[in-house]
């Protein structure tokens, strides 16, 4: 935390009062968030009270990840009725950050021949054992019942390296979606980590399309 108030000491405008809504997701940054920014000088953020408790179960998120469909409703909800400009929202897992971490997209557009539900059903009846250099060590099907979770069409698999791979169809288009997040001892190992395992999961995908 030291380091980061450092690099921001002697910011230009921290005295002016932008409106901010923070969303912990049910995760663990929730406490070192506020503290940074008290300690870096900066006005309090308006957490969004539902899912600023550390909570495994998700109760106020349908999927825990930012960059899901729905996952920022209630901050956009806060920040309308404060009149907030900014919102930041951390990854529950953010305690996975110390050290380096990296987090990349594949999106397969579905030919005429191929549907989301074939892919998705081929990946349950032959779930991958190794991505890359890695083993899976488990894997997650969301349709099963998942922690209390909507039954929703999402394939969740863990790495051997703390890695992981989320797979699930787009709810608009054509397309299969599939979210990576790797880690390091340093955002350069996470980044090298994201190439190897973004080209495995990509020969993956081309050998089920």
């Amino acid at each position: 935390m030291e380091a980061t108030v450092r690099s921001v000491t002697g910011t230009s405008g921290r005295d002016t009062a932008i409106p901010v809504v923070y969303a912990a997701m049910h995760g663990v940054g929730a406490g070192t968030f506020f503290d940074t920014v008290d300690a870096a000088g900066f006005p309090p953020v308006h957490g969004v009270a539902e899912q600023t408790k550390p909570d495994p179960a998700f109760p106020a998120v349908s999927f825990p990840n930012p960059e899901e469909d729905g996952a920022l409703d209630l901050s956009f909800a806060t920040a309308q009725t404060l009149g907030a400009a900014l919102i930041i929202a951390h990854d529950p897992d953010i305690e996975r950050a110390v050290g380096g971490f990296a987090s990349g997209q594949i999106t397969l557009q579905l030919g005429a021949s191929e549907t989301q539900a074939s892919l998705s059903t081929l990946l349950r009846e032959k779930p991958p054992r190794v991505l890359g250099q890695h083993s899976v060590i488990r894997h997650d099907d969301f349709l099963e019942g998942v922690d209390g979770f909507p039954r929703e069409d999402i394939l969740l698999y863990f790495l051997d390296d703390d890695s992981r791979v989320i797979v699930r169809p787009s709810g608009t288009e054509p397309k299969l979606k599939v979210y990576l997040d790797t880690s390091g001892a340093t955002g350069a190992d996470a980044q090298a980590g994201l190439v190897v395992l973004d080209t495995a999961v990509r020969e993956l995908l081309a050998t089920l399309s």
